[in-house]
Parts: structure tokens; sequence; C-alpha cells
């Protein structure tokens, strides 16, 4: 039987303060204010760059997995026509003889996802990796501005070993039109919250709940833990009672410290729930948007919570954003200067890329297996002095080696949305020196022998051929001064 053997989890750093934004748009819709942080992607962070982030997590648990698919669910995927499952699975360095599908146009996206992973290990066995982001934008000043926050999550679904067992899997379908955007749209719209609350997120919860207890063969008395959808999180209580279950399962909302993320909700609260549990426990991780959905699960006998937690260090990641017009600028909704340099955007040679897609997007460069001296980008001959060995190489990732910063500048002149730019030349642990931007990192605080590692980012965005370009930047390791 199907089951959840390992989980990623991605916050961004940025958290920025509501009091902040009320200070600035708060006029707009004083009824709109929510206490608390939201997490903010960077401008060079999107859904995609999340969920690779959250299954590099993942991988750090379990080592490269071996997969017969990815699944990618997301209502903000970057592209409407270029796979969005595709360019994590190329960014994971994943064989491209592998399935990859998108499921997208609902925050209830991820649960279906994972039905057609659980579906798919069943069937045939092997392994599937879904994953998942969402960067939903609220208009300035509107309730959904202040509620939604930025995140990522993945989760390894196999047929075989422990973790979490999926013991039922039901889905309730509604078209309700709660939150929708318009093929064009930007900004998330919303009908009347009442509305929404009373008509669907609490009865939707609790027909789905109803129907995937039924259907696992448990009662509300055997759920141990509940990672349900926290938009409301003041009626979960009713939920689970009208279940039979205690208040006491109902994992601690991350409204207040992330905002909501929508697909990747329920799977974050799972992470922050899996510390306590133990072999035997049961619980249900339960999705909402236009209807909702429900796995219930069940810890095998060796089920190892480390292979789930983590969300608590991405947690204690985060930096305050005090400034609301910085995060519009960052996020495009106030249009700021970009100055003559910010004007013009080169041509993406796409055969070129599709080429070097292995080095562009997975950081792979190469490795003598003369004298074992690795390089990035690839070389046809060694850079060893001492060996120069012509076509004697091998593949070589450097996605997961720390480097130590050689040189750096921070220039004030080129245009980056979040100035000063900062790029540095690195040395790789065991050989190799590239150039890399830095980013998610102010002004004045790295300096040479600077500790650095690799996150997979925005590196350009073409809004007038409507693409964007990927990489790898430096951001400091925590404590990253060299000795």
């Amino acid at each position: 039987m199907a089951k959840f053997s390992a989980l990623g989890t991605y916050i961004p750093k940025m958290r920025l303060d509501r009091k902040a934004m009320y200070k600035s748009v708060g006029w707009v819709n004083p009824a709109a204010f929510k206490p608390g942080f939201k997490a903010v992607a960077n401008w060079d962070e999107d859904s995609i760059t999340m969920a690779v982030a959250a299954a590099r997590d993942l991988i750090k648990k379990t080592g490269k997995p071996d997969v017969k698919a990815v699944f990618f669910a997301s209502t903000t995927p970057p592209f409407k026509e270029r796979p969005s499952a595709g360019v994590v699975a190329a960014a994971l360095d994943l064989p491209e003889d592998i399935r990859v599908a998108d499921f997208t146009d609902s925050p209830n996206a991820m649960a279906q996802a994972i039905f057609a992973a659980a579906d798919t290990v069943d069937a045939n066995g092997g392994n599937v990796l879904v994953v998942t982001g969402d960067t939903r934008m609220g208009r300035p000043g509107s309730p959904t501005d202040y509620i939604y926050g930025d995140a990522g999550a993945a989760v390894l679904v196999t047929a075989t070993g422990e973790g979490l067992e999926i013991i039922g899997h039901h889905a309730v379908s509604k078209d309700f039109m709660d939150h929708w955007r318009g093929e064009d749209d930007r900004f998330d719209r919303a009908w009347e919250d009442r509305w929404i609350r009373d008509e669907a997120f609490s009865p939707f919860l609790i027909q789905g709940i109803d129907a995937l207890l039924k259907q696992a063969g448990i009662t509300g008395a055997d759920v141990a833990f509940a990672a349900l959808p926290d938009l409301y999180a003041r009626d979960l209580k009713r939920v689970v009672r009208s279940q039979g279950m205690d208040d006491k399962v109902i994992v601690p909302p991350l409204a207040g410290e992330v905002g909501y993320t929508g697909n990747p909700q329920s799977i974050l609260l799972l992470s922050r729930v899996a510390a306590l549990l133990k072999a035997g426990d049961t619980g249900l991780v339960m999705g909402f948007g236009y209807g909702a959905s429900g796995i219930a699960v069940r810890a095998t006998r060796g089920f190892d919570p480390a292979m789930f937690i983590g969300l608590q260090d991405w947690l204690d990641r985060g930096k305050p954003l005090t400034n609301y017009t910085k995060y519009a600028g960052l996020r495009g909704t106030m249009d700021v200067d970009k100055g003559i340099r910010g004007e013009v955007q080169a041509f993406t040679a796409l055969n070129f890329s599709y080429r070097r897609r292995r080095e562009v997007l997975a950081l792979v460069g190469s490795r003598c297996t003369k004298c074992g001296t690795p390089q990035f980008p690839p070389q046809r001959i060694c850079v060893n002095p001492d060996c120069r060995a012509v076509d004697e190489m091998e593949d070589y990732a450097f996605t997961d080696i720390q480097a130590k910063i050689f040189s750096f500048t921070e220039d004030n002149l080129a245009y980056t949305p979040d100035p000063p730019a900062i790029y540095a030349l690195v040395d790789f642990d065991g050989g190799g020196r590239f150039w890399f931007d830095v980013t998610d990192t102010p002004p004045g605080s790295i300096q040479v022998g600077t500790r650095v590692e690799f996150v997979f980012r925005i590196r350009y965005v073409d809004k007038d051929r409507g693409l964007k370009g990927y990489f790898y930047k430096a951001i400091p390791v925590q404590g990253g001064q060299d000795a």
C-alpha cells in the first residue's frame, strides 16, 4: 500500500510584518488587518524554485530517490504552456525517462496530485515525487493580501518501506467559486468572506472528513492528529468535534507565522506534527478548495520522524520585512524605476540552453577521472596544470557542495529588483571555481572567506517573450565565515 516515506519543506526567508502592511495600505480596508507575519518569496523565487527547494530538503534526508514520476501542484505555475514538473525534474537532475505532470487551478491540487501518485505506486510499484509551491497574490490592501503567504513542500510516495501508510483517500468536488482568477488576472478575486466560511469551508471539510473516515475504516476517536487547512482556524474546532474528535488533534496553525500558503499548507502542518508521532498513530491530511480532499495515514512500525521534520529550521531562518513598498516593488505590484540598464533584456538562446540544460538547471560540471579535479562549467581538458588530461571527464554535480567566497562585488549600477547586485567568485570545496549571483543577502553581510551554499532561483525574467531563466545563486551558510 502506498505511503509517504519522506517529506520536505521550504519557507522563504523574508517575513512581512502585517503591521507594516497596515501602516501603508490599511486605509483601503481597515477590517482586513490580520496580526503576525507572512512568508514572502523574493523577486527571484516562484512556485517552481520553492518546489525545488522543498524537494532538495527531502533529498537531504533520503538521498536522490529512484522515481517513476514527478507531479507538481500549484495555483501559480509560472507558465501556461511548459510543464513545471519537467523543470523541477531537470533541476533535481532526475532521469529523463520518467513521467511529469502538473496539477493546477485549485489550492486543493496537491491532494489530487497525491491521489494520483498513490494510485500510480499501488498499481505499478516504484516511487513518485510530489512537489508543490504557491505564490498567490492578493490585491494591495485586500484581505487576501494580508492572509496569503508563500511556501513549498514535497512528499515522496512509495510502494514499500516505512513511513506514513495511506490507508484511505477521498475527494469531495464542488464548483464553488470562493476564490478565483480569470485567464489574465494576476490578483486573487474573492466572494464575501462569511459566505465562504459558513457555506463552504466548514461544511466541505466536514463532508470530506466524514467520507474519508468511513473509507479508511476508522472513527474520529482513532485520529491522533489532523493537518487541516487553517484558512479559518477558529472554525476547525467545530469541524473536528462534528466527527467525534478531540480539539487537541488539530495541528497548531501557521497563519500567524507564514500565512495561508494554499497547496503546501497541509503538508507544512504535517511536518510540524511529525516529531510527535509514534508507530500506530493515525491522522488526517486535508486540502480545501472547490471542495475538500483528504488523506488518512497511519505511522508504520518503523516510522522515523527524522524523515518528516525540518519545518522549524525554516521558521527560525525568517528575517522581518518591515517595508511594504519594498515588498510591492519586489513582487511587481508597484512599478519602480529600473533605469536604463533594466530596460533591455537579451533574447534567450533556447537551443544553447537546451544543449546545456544539465549544466544550467542541475549545476552539473565535470571531474577528471585521472586526477580527481572537479570544475564548473564542464571542461574537456583538465584544469589541473599537473594533469591536463583530455576527454577523461565524468559528470560531477555541484548543487550540494559548499564553497568559499574568493572575491565579491556589491554593484549599485547594475540593475536588479533588490539592489545592490551582489556577485561573487567562489571556490568549491574539493576544487572548482565559478562566479554566482548572491541572493537573500543584505549589503555588507558577506566578505572574502564567507562560506556559501547554492539555491535554485530565477536568474532573469524576459517579460517580452514570456520567458524565465533559471540558474543557481549563492547564499551564505548560517555561521558562514570560514575558519
